[in-house]
């Protein structure tokens, strides 16, 4: 498994990707968080969970947090990584809620399907 690469994405809360995230909570107005290092620490141990599980590939994935309330963004290798990640995410001690923007590499995907190779993945020559 790759490491964990995910940063925290610079403040996804700001401008809505996805309309379930408009005028919700994860919306606050761009008022500052209420603890930055109860958050800064919620992100590191979601990212250590990430990194620690043997079985998903969450190099593509972006973890942002703000008082709690975690946003998923990026791309997972198949539908089971990304269910995978967000339940892992979902499980971890101090989350409220998740907001999932996740993608899946629906063209990866359809390759490992047909060649029956779990670890295939098209990879950007640029």
């Amino acid at each position: 498994m790759a490491g964990y690469q995910g940063t925290l994405s610079p403040d996804p809360f700001d401008k809505p990707k996805h309309d379930a995230l408009a005028g919700s909570e994860y919306m606050p107005g761009g008022l500052p968080s209420e603890n930055p290092e109860k958050d800064d620490a919620l992100q590191t141990k979601i990212m250590e969970s990430l990194e620690a599980h043997v079985e998903i590939d969450a190099s593509g994935i972006q973890v942002a947090v703000k008082n709690g309330f975690i946003s998923l963004t990026g791309i997972a290798r198949n539908d089971d990584n990304k269910a995978t990640i967000e339940a892992l995410v979902e499980s971890t001690d101090g989350v409220r809620d998740v907001a999932s923007l996740i993608e899946v590499d629906s063209i990866s995907d359809l390759f490992r399907s047909m060649s029956g190779n779990d670890d295939f993945m098209i990879q950007d020559k640029n």
